[in-house]
């Protein structure tokens, strides 16, 4: 399994990606999938950003939104982890992955 990396920025301990999963040919695997990471004592481990936006979700298309990261999940981001560095989120359309 290989990952392709669509969108990565870090800043001090934490970092935002975008990754496709995919096989030796190419051939996706999976949906692409955003991550939250967090390093602590020099350990990256995944931050879970979708179960902080949990409170802020009212309904199914908002979840679906936040799998895509778009501007309302990054305000949702921003409120819910406020220690997370701003500059790592998407900023313009194309930073944002659609199938």
């Amino acid at each position: 399994v290989f990952l392709k990396v669509f969108f990565l920025k870090v800043h001090g301990d934490w970092a935002l990606t975008c990754v496709l999963s995919v096989d030796a040919a190419g051939k996706d695997l999976a949906d692409p999938r955003w991550g939250l990471l967090h390093r602590k004592s020099g350990r990256w481990s995944d931050a879970d950003y979708f179960k902080a936006l949990d409170p802020y979700l009212s309904s199914q298309e908002e979840a679906d939104d936040a799998l895509d990261m778009t501007p309302s999940t990054v305000r949702k981001l921003w409120r819910a982890l406020p220690d997370v560095p701003k500059d790592i989120y998407p900023t313009s359309k194309n930073d944002r992955i659609k199938e």
